[in-house]
This record gives C-alpha cells, structure tokens and sequence, in this order.
C-alpha cells in the first residue's frame, strides 16, 4: 500500500468508522459504548490507512467479540492511544502472543471462516506510520490499543 501522508484528526476517523460498523451492531441488538476525546488528535499520516487499522479492529471485534464492546480513545504527553474492548470467549491468554501472526486464528474462533489478516494488517499499518499496537485479556476481556506519537513542534 502506497501512502499518502497528510495531516488529520484521529478521532474523527474513529468517530467515522465507529458510525460505520453501527448497523451491524444494531443487527446484533449490541450499543457499544464510545469514550472518544471530543478533542483533535491532529496526527500526520496516510487517512485510509488509518481507517483500515480501525475497520480492521472493530471488524474482529464484531466477529469474535461477545458483548460489552468499549471504544475510547485518549492522550499523554507522548501519544494518541486508542483501546477496542469486549468481551469474548474464543480468545485464550495462549492465544496474545500470536494474535497478530499472519492467519493465525483461535481454535474457538476457526469455524467463523476469518482469515486471520485483518489484525495482521492493521499491525503493519500501525508499524509502518510509526506507531504501536497491542492485545491482552484480562478476564475475559480482550482490549487491544493502537499507539500513535504526538507531532512534535
């Protein structure tokens, strides 16, 4: 993917993409709850490419998720952070640290006929514009955050 670099707001895509997915939610009778910072994230990178991060996650929420779906997004001095929460019950602690492999899919989730990509992806996208992103499962809770730095100057 070639990139197109300009400067943005990050939760206006997020707000943007969270709208997208909403009549999928609806269908499956779920309101996920939005904490998004009514605050600009202005962040300098490739728009689509963040987008595609942010389809990418929610999308495998809805697939493997169960309920209880938490999308906020917040700062620090450092970075933009953006967490995708929810409960699930295919998702194993042994699973974390090969959530992001290439067509790795959980046992529990293999008859969901998912490719395994979409995390993959939104990794190398997240990478590739200079940012960070990570799983864990606390609980039965399964969160993954995406770390983008603040520009500086």
């Amino acid at each position: 993917m070639d990139f197109s670099y300009t400067t943005f707001d990050l939760n206006a895509v997020l707000r943007s993409v969270a709208v997208s997915f909403f009549k999928s939610f609806e269908e499956r009778k779920i309101i996920p709850v939005l904490s998004i910072a009514e605050i600009s994230f202005p962040f300098y990178g490739d728009e689509k490419a963040v987008t595609r991060i942010f389809e990418n996650i929610i999308s495998n929420a809805l697939s493997h998720g169960k309920s209880d779906y938490h999308f906020s997004s917040y700062d620090d001095n450092e970075n933009y952070h953006f967490s995708f929460q929810n409960f699930t019950d295919s998702i194993n602690e042994s699973d974390i640290d090969k959530i992001f492999n290439r067509f790795y899919t959980t046992d529990l989730s293999r008859s969901r006929k998912t490719t395994g990509l979409g995390l993959t992806i939104a990794k190398n996208l997240t990478v590739k514009m200079g940012g960070s992103i990570s799983a864990s499962l606390n609980n039965n809770v399964f969160e993954i955050v995406v770390c983008f730095p603040k520009q500086k100057g």
